[in-house]
């Protein structure tokens, strides 16, 4: 349960990355999505909107602007070195792109 409920904000998991031993890994995987190809991270971004469809374009954008900043500033987005190594350039790539189309519309 404690790991499930870790995916709802990455930042504060550190107590269940300090009692659970595959915590790293199922934090990684569950982020893992952001590294996919762009066309891949694209339908993933448009299924987050639609999930938030009752949301207001504008208040979406804030917000969804507001979670991807986070993320890209944190000096690690993976946890484990083989999705740091993998996966982290495009996954940067993939969000600055979203953020910038975020901005635009």
């Amino acid at each position: 349960m404690q790991l499930i409920l870790a995916t709802a904000d990455h930042t504060a998991a550190e107590n269940v990355l300090n009692e659970e031993p595959d915590a790293a890994l199922f934090l990684d995987l569950d982020l893992s999505i952001l590294g996919a190809r762009p066309s891949i991270y694209n339908v993933y971004a448009k299924a987050i909107r639609e999930e938030f469809d009752w949301v207001t374009d504008a208040d979406y954008r804030a917000g969804r602007s507001r979670v991807l900043t986070r993320f890209l500033a944190q000096s690690r987005l993976f946890r484990t070195d083989y999705y740091t190594g993998q996966l982290d350039i495009i996954a940067c790539d993939n969000m600055q792109r979203e953020q910038i189309a975020l901005l635009r519309s």
